[in-house]
């Protein structure tokens, strides 16, 4: 975890700062800075990454699916909603500032967006209301968060042909949300098209009309699958596909309503989609999106009962996978997924299975990090039907098997630097003659890694922590334009998993 770089002349890398930062003023003489550099070569620095793993790289793009191949995905591609309320949900902190509504719900036309946030995020909790008002979430920055999945897309599987066959989503707003994705991402060809400047409804209006449920098998050229959970922020799932004869055909699909314990809000289906594989073996696929981090362990052990009674009642006439984001985490008791999904069932999860079984190492350390304690989790899963790890099953999983994936478009990297005490911090200073900013100390880290590392080395003065994990999006401007542009895209990484027959 720890690189050791003592033994690099420590007034290289402040030199380079110097250089790059303009700190040597011309004329500066050669002897003073030699005189710094040497002061400088008495403190001892290490680095300590939380980021990506360093082993074993993946390139892109992945190597297409054989025909006796499938691949599917699964994506919590954080808050992907569409620029229009929706009756009933709290949606307003994506809404824009700016323009006048004039879309289906009666009570709100003729509103300024504005006005309508101002009424709307009355509703919601405090703590959350000032970035309700302030959010712009205007149709430039919708068709940024689809450009950059489709990004991110393009760089982990390059050409369209090479989409997964079945693609997952999880925290998808609506069904023109759903259906701007799978055209974008070309799974489906909607016949209204699809402008991602247009604020209206009427490229889905149709859709609308017919109901949700007519969301499946969109075109003879996809298909799309949606739920329409009770969720309070209208988040829900949809499942896009590449329908082919003879390799994958849906036969069914169905939404399951989850009843959370007294008390607790609403939380989503899951939804569920059976499919005919190479025209003669049945496969389905359980979506989930459970309850996050801030309900007790005691919801998602419900929610973790209900998706096993799913799988039982499938697993009698089908193999089973479930993907989607858990959002469990180490050290729950029970644990949701480890004690209650898994526990006393016939269901592997594909990530410890290629771990244990396989001996693969996956570069990222999870599928989520968490900022605030360090920490990386796998909420994100797939979890497999055990006759699918058999070798002599007539469908199984790959040699590629699960993969999770973490190019440049969905990752951030900083770096943050501890010193042993605001004296050494202050010792640097005057011995470079660069101001130090932030003068972090070990007091100040969120992980106690940070602290043992100086209690462990009575030598080492400096500590650079270096975060690196899935970034959600966020737009800027450079000097000068203005042109938005986007960076980011999910705080998710997807995942994926190969089966042939």
């Amino acid at each position: 975890m720890f690189r050791k770089i003592s033994h690099v002349p420590f007034y290289l890398l402040f030199v380079i700062t110097l250089f790059t930062q303009g700190s040597f003023a011309a004329g500066k003489c050669e002897d003073e800075a030699k005189i710094q550099a040497q002061a400088v070569e008495e403190f001892k620095e290490e680095i300590f990454e939380l980021g990506l793993r360093k082993a074993d790289s993946k390139k892109y793009p992945m190597a297409a699916s054989a025909e006796n191949q499938l691949r599917l995905m699964s994506w919590n591609v954080e808050n992907l909603f569409d620029t229009e309320p929706t009756q009933g949900k709290l949606d307003a902190e994506f809404l824009p500032t700016e323009g006048v509504y004039n879309g289906p719900i009666e009570e709100l036309k003729g509103m300024t967006f504005a006005q309508i946030k101002e009424r709307l995020c009355a509703s919601i909790p405090e703590r959350y209301r000032s970035s309700c008002l302030s959010r712009n979430w205007s149709p430039e920055m919708y068709a940024g968060k689809l450009a950059q999945i489709v990004a991110t897309y393009k760089t982990v599987f390059g050409a369209k042909s090479n989409l997964p066959d079945i693609s997952v989503f999880s925290e998808v707003e609506s069904p023109r949300a759903a259906l701007d994705l799978s055209n974008a991402l070309g799974y489906t060809t909607s016949s209204e098209g699809v402008d991602f400047e247009d604020t209206s409804d009427e490229h889905y209006k149709k859709l609308k009309e017919q109901g949700w449920a007519k969301l499946e098998s969109i075109s003879s050229k996809g298909g799309l699958i949606m739920s329409n959970s009770p969720d309070e922020r209208g988040i829900d799932l949809a499942i896009a596909f590449k329908p082919k004869k003879g390799k994958l055909e849906l036969l069914e699909s169905k939404e399951y309503f989850v009843e959370m314990p007294a008390r607790f809000s609403p939380t989503r289906n899951i939804l569920v989609a059976t499919f005919l594989v190479n025209g003669k073996e049945k496969l389905t696929v359980m979506a989930n999106h459970w309850p996050s981090q801030g309900s007790p362990t005691f919801v998602r052990k419900a929610v973790a009962e209900r998706a096993k009674a799913i799988y039982e009642e499938y697993a009698k006439s089908t193999k089973v996978v479930l993907v989607g984001d858990f959002n469990s985490i180490q050290g729950e008791t029970p644990h949701p997924v480890n004690e209650v999904l898994l526990g006393g069932s016939d269901l592997v999860d594909a990530r410890q299975y290629e771990e244990d079984k396989r001996g693969k190492v996956f570069e990222a350390p999870g599928t989520y990090y968490f900022a605030p304690g360090t920490s990386w989790n796998h909420l994100d899963r797939i979890i497999l039907d055990a006759r699918l790890v058999r070798a002599r099953s007539s469908l199984r999983l790959s040699e590629e098997g699960m993969s999770i994936f973490h190019p440049e478009t969905n990752v951030y990297q900083k770096s943050i630097k501890f010193y042993r005490d605001v004296e050494t911090a202050e010792r640097i200073e005057r011995a470079t003659g660069v101001a130090i900013k932030y003068k972090n100390v070990p007091e100040d880290a969120r992980d106690p890694r940070v602290k043992q590392a100086f209690l462990d080395d009575p030598d080492l003065d400096v500590l650079d922590v270096r975060e690196s994990g899935p970034n959600g999006l966020y737009y800027y401007r450079e000097d000068g334009s203005d042109e938005l542009k986007f960076r980011g895209v999910s705080d998710h990484f997807p995942i994926s998993v190969q089966l042939e027959w």
